[in-house]
């Protein structure tokens, strides 16, 4: 009985070390002049990024060293996450409206459709628990929301609005950012309750899980070279860290 027990918890460590790696830490953190960052894009062409705050309706565009180079404002009431399509036009998430905004690459706005993830809201706190974070597969032109929380999910929509396909994931206790990752044909998605960054693919599910040193983590994006950058809703940064490579 003792050396089943013995080997039983030799097995789980082995599945829990499997699972999460050792943390990962930043390599370089920027502070950013933007009160409650939600949300990451990156706009290759430019070699910028774009951000949203949960306190303005405004879409900021900061340089590789977190500095605001310009500003979009948006009609809207909760922004929480952002994406660029490959042709510069901008969708931005509004938690509390439960929609995303598609605007041109100049703050013009193209369409908007509403996001159904049966939320089982809060009374005290309807805004909560609502969508959370967007990105696009830029490879197969779709557009990936992820669901805070009560239900966690992730829902594909087409450009059109018309939802495609949803998942219901069950890897962390909530989810608070997307981003495709173009090299290795998946997404890597936060959690900001777990502090975690996993790596996740909609036939294969999730394929490899590493906890970051980072407070609040609610944007992500991969840049050119394979790096990625996160940033703190509470601390007002923006993380670099090295690529992580995928578990084949």
């Amino acid at each position: 009985m003792i050396k089943y027990r013995v080997l039983l918890l030799l097995f789980s460590s082995f599945i829990l070390c499997a699972c999460y790696a050792k943390e990962l830490k930043p390599e370089k953190i920027f502070k950013i002049p933007v009160r409650e960052p939600s949300g990451l894009a990156f706009i290759k062409s430019e070699n910028c990024f774009l951000t949203v705050s949960d306190e303005y309706p405004v879409i900021y565009k900061l340089n590789m060293k977190g500095e605001i180079t310009g500003e979009i404002k948006v009609d809207a009431n909760d922004l929480e996450g952002i994406a660029v399509s490959d042709d510069g036009s901008i969708f931005v998430v509004d938690e509390a409206g439960r929609e995303v905004i598609h605007l041109d690459r100049t703050g013009n706005e193209i369409m908007r459709f509403s996001v159904d993830a049966d939320t089982d809201d809060d009374v005290k706190s309807p805004v909560n628990n609502g969508p959370e974070g967007i990105c696009i597969d830029s490879d197969n032109l779709f557009i990936y929301i992820v669901n805070e929380k009560n239900p966690g999910k992730i829902l594909v929509y087409d450009f059109t609005g018309r939802k495609t396909a949803e998942y219901d994931p069950d890897f962390a206790d909530d989810y608070s950012g997307i981003c495709y990752d173009s090299k290795n044909k998946n997404f890597l998605v936060l959690s900001d309750e777990d502090k975690s960054v996993s790596r996740w693919d909609p036939d294969k599910g999730i394929l490899e899980t590493h906890h970051i040193a980072v407070v609040n983590p609610e944007g992500i994006v991969v840049v050119n070279n394979g790096n990625f950058y996160i940033v703190s809703d509470r601390k007002s940064r923006l993380y670099k860290f090295k690529k992580i490579i995928k578990i084949k």
